[in-house]
């Protein structure tokens, strides 16, 4: 028998190698439905949907991962087959199918190598079906579980941007002081915990505040000797978001008469048009190719916004035909 089953694994393995996928799966089938005791039969079954993926028959593949872990419930392999079978709903845009596949992982293998990939996982999933609740959730999870990877602290900063969206204000607090006491004394964090500091702040409207917060996490940046890549990435979004929030001090400025009002608001909205062309103006200096793009294009943004709030202006009544069209 275990011969028998060798034999058709060995064979499958030559179709692989031919790239005739959909016959080497058919061939690693055959070792679970006609010889299911063979020892070999749950790798044969992973092989089977693995060769099902090469040829995008995600349905199939989701089938035979199915069977692997309902037939063989002590195989090692049947976390990773739970992991692929996600990961063919991803391909399938069933962003919800997948996020509970990535979670039944992570609640039932723990202490599997596979749950931080699979909680990163479906917290994009969660993302892209704009669930942001549940993403924010799962990514806050993820970073607080497993502190030692490389990406907890972008994984905890995307959380607190994912409550900010939906205005969940106390779990963003919650959020930028658990990251704030995390990464606020390391050194290749520390622009990070700053700026996120800052957009906390813009997030709660409170934008005088934020600007403080960003210039800080500015000043600090200035103040390093050797700066990280990352501490470079934050340095320009905090200047950017600066440029942001006089961005919408600008467009904030209505324009109005009488005349005397209309001509302070006119130096105000003007004012704020400057400060937000000098303050997108200073990301390019950082030379990071989306903050300065971003840049870029708001400035031209700014100008436009202007001029609309120009040509929306209130006019004075009783004005003479020639002032009308001198005004216009």
């Amino acid at each position: 028998v275990t011969r028998i089953a060798e034999s058709i694994f060995r064979f499958a393995e030559s179709l692989e190698k031919e790239k005739k996928f959909k016959e080497a799966a058919s061939q690693y089938e055959r070792i679970a439905l006609e010889i299911p005791e063979a020892v070999i039969a749950d790798i044969s079954l992973f092989n089977a949907g693995f060769a099902y993926e090469k040829v995008e028959d995600w349905p199939r593949a989701i089938l035979v991962y199915q069977r692997l872990k309902n037939q063989y419930q002590e195989s090692k392999l049947v976390p990773k087959s739970i992991f692929r079978t996600a990961k063919c709903y991803e391909k399938m845009v069933k962003w919800d199918e997948a996020a509970e596949t990535y979670l039944r992982l992570v609640a039932n293998f723990p202490g599997d190598t596979l749950i931080p990939t699979s909680l990163f996982n479906a917290g994009f999933c969660f993302e892209k079906n704009k669930k942001y609740v549940e993403a924010a959730m799962t990514f806050e999870k993820l970073a607080m579980s497993f502190p030692q990877l490389n990406d907890a602290a972008d994984v905890l900063f995307k959380a607190g941007e994912l409550f900010g969206r939906i205005k969940d204000w106390r779990s963003v607090t919650r959020v930028n002081k658990e990251f704030s006491r995390r990464y606020g004394n390391d050194e290749d964090r520390k622009i990070q915990a700053e700026c996120m500091v800052g957009i906390a702040l813009y997030m709660q409207n409170k934008k005088n505040e934020a600007i403080q917060q960003l210039r800080q996490a500015i000043t600090t940046y200035a103040s390093l000797k050797n700066p990280s890549t990352s501490n470079n990435y934050y340095a320009a979004k905090a200047q950017y978001t600066i440029g942001d929030i006089y961005h919408e001090y600008q467009n904030s400025v209505i324009l109005f008469q009488p005349e005397n009002v209309y001509k302070r608001l006119l130096r105000q909205k003007s004012s704020y048009l400057e400060k937000t062309v000098t303050e997108y103006s200073k990301v390019i200096q950082y030379e990071i190719t989306e903050w300065t793009t971003r840049s870029i294009f708001q400035i031209g943004q700014s100008y436009e916004d202007f001029a609309i709030g120009m040509f929306q202006q209130e006019r004075p009544n009783n004005m003479s035909v020639e002032k009308s069209l001198a005004l216009e």
